[in-house]
Order: C-alpha cells, then structure tokens, then sequence
C-alpha cells in the first residue's frame, strides 16, 4: 500500500509578494505588519519563488515584516513571532535577523514555544556576521552565507550557533 503524502505547510516571513502574483493568488500573503502592500524590494518575493521552485507537495504563505528598504522594528519581528504561535504550519524561514541584544531573551522564548509546537524555525544570520537572533536560538536552525568553493557547497554543523552554512557568491549574469 502506498503511504499517503502529506503536504507540507511553510510560512516565509520576509518582505512579502510582488503585486503581480500576490494579484493573481491573494491568499500568499497571510499578514501584513508594514503600510506597504506589496514587497518594493524583491527579496520577499525570491525567497518565496526559490522555495516553490525547490519544493513538492508544499502549500506556501508569506507574513510581511520587512519594508522597501528591508528593515523592520525586533518590535515587528517580537509580534510576528507570537502571530506564528497561532499559525499551523510546519516551517517557518525567515531571512533576517535582529543584533539587538536586549530583545534576544523574548525572541529566544517565542522560538522556544514555537519549537515546542513542532514547527522547525530557519533563520538567516546578520549580514555583518554578528550574533543575531532568531539565527543563534538553540530552538532554529541557524544559516549564514559564505564564499565557498562552489555555490552548491554547503556545511552542516548541528553541533555550532549556526548549523548551516551556504555558498553566498554572487550569481552574475
């Protein structure tokens, strides 16, 4: 007998969906924490393109946190976290990261209860390489880029602060 599929539910916290497929399919974008309808930068949008395009059987939402200039208040991000308690969903990415080191203890909690849940949290590391959170919890899956050999190698460390590490050179074409 084959075994069911069970389809997969990610949540992409970035800067949201451009206007041409967030018009199209209306129900990609879960929340809105800016005065920004659609995402001004494109990053929001790549991360969710990329992840469609890599995955099978997932059903895809995005929560908009970051602005036109890809920045958002650990006020925004600390709201966006407690949101997500409430969301069901398996896997929660978030490209971004806050060094504000009085806000790490609260985001550390909500990734705590959000982990609890069942839901597998993966966050970037700041740009600078700075200790950032969500990305340096010990309840998320940390990722950080760097020049590597090949941009298909990668290093896995679940042992480190951050457990992955991807080629970040850029694509020039």
């Amino acid at each position: 007998m084959e075994s069911e599929r069970i389809m997969k539910k990610i949540i992409v916290v970035d800067s949201g969906i451009d206007k041409t497929l967030l018009q199209s399919c209306p129900d990609l974008l879960l929340k809105n924490y800016t005065c920004e309808k659609y995402d001004m930068h494109g990053h929001g949008t790549a991360s969710y393109s990329l992840i469609n395009e890599l995955t099978v059987d997932c059903e895809i939402k995005t929560i908009k946190v970051l602005n036109k200039y890809l920045e958002c208040s650990t006020e925004i991000l600390i709201n966006a976290l407690k949101f997500l308690q409430n969301v069901d969903c398996d896997i929660i990415n978030m490209s971004l990261a806050t060094t504000m080191e009085k806000d790490f203890e609260e985001i550390d909690s909500l990734c705590k209860i959000i982990h609890s849940q069942g839901k597998i949290i993966v966050s970037s590391l700041a740009n600078s390489g700075e200790i950032s959170y969500p990305a340096y919890s010990k309840y998320v899956i940390g990722v950080e880029g760097k020049a590597l050999n090949n941009s298909l190698d990668y290093i896995y460390n679940n042992e480190g602060n951050i457990q992955f590490i991807a080629d970040k050179t850029p694509v020039v074409v």
